[in-house]
């Protein structure tokens, strides 16, 4: 801390942390309860050196005049150092609102146009027209929902879609080249999985079975736990 005793002459060299626009707001903040820190101990000195002279018999007028002016001045430059933590907090408070509102704001995700996967199906099997009902080249099962692997792919067009359509451009484009006519194939190839089913009669009482699996070493890819 520097030095109580301060004549208006000191005071007016003090440097003022408002000017200096270089220094970050927060040590502004450090600086100015300093000098408020500091101004106020000059008040303190003033006041005592007041009291110290009007306790004295022999003291003339001009001193008490002269004392009082100094803690006048004292005072006033005390008011301007608190004024100036105000300010420094200010500004610190308005960086924050400055720093908030840079930060762009998360876009909502837009609505649906499907609210459930048997929705877009239904637009999917009026959309994606082909013949299925005399044909040996293609297959589909009206039950769709009693395949993991059509349910799987029909769920990830119906996303891509969603996704894509906000493209006005080339989403669609992109979502047929990319995702129904890729999944659409598999889905109505003779040996995928509607593979005994048909258009006409309907979802075939034998499914495909799964994939057969051998157990393979568990020391070779161990667990991994998430968290402590």
């Amino acid at each position: 801390m520097t030095s109580a005793h301060l004549d208006d002459d000191e005071w007016a060299a003090e440097p003022v942390a408002e000017a200096a626009a270089a220094v970050p707001v927060d040590e502004r903040i450090a600086a100015a309860v300093l000098r408020e820190e500091d101004a106020a101990g000059t008040v303190k000195v003033a006041a005592a050196q007041l009291a110290e002279l009007q306790q004295q018999d022999s003291v003339t007028p001009s001193k008490i005049v002269a004392a009082e002016q100094k803690l006048a001045s004292a005072e006033r430059h005390h008011q301007a150092a608190r004024d100036g933590v105000v300010r420094a907090r200010q500004k610190v408070a308005e960086a924050d609102r400055a720093d908030q509102a840079a930060v762009p704001a998360e876009a909502e995700a837009p609505p649906l146009q499907f609210p459930t996967l048997p929705a877009f199906v239904a637009y999917l099997a009026d959309l994606y027209r082909r013949e299925v009902f005399d044909s040996s080249e293609r297959v589909w099962c009206p039950k769709w929902w009693e395949h993991p692997e059509a349910i799987a792919r029909l769920e990830a067009m119906w996303r891509a879609l969603e996704a894509l359509r906000q493209d006005p451009a080339t989403g669609i484009s992109v979502w047929f080249r990319d995702h129904a006519d890729v999944h659409m194939a598999q889905l109505m190839q003779p040996h995928g999985p509607f593979r005994g089913c048909t258009a006409t009669r309907g979802h075939s009482i034998e499914p495909l079975k799964p994939l057969p699996l051998d157990d393979p070493p568990a020391e070779w890819w161990p667990e991994e736990h998430s968290g402590p």
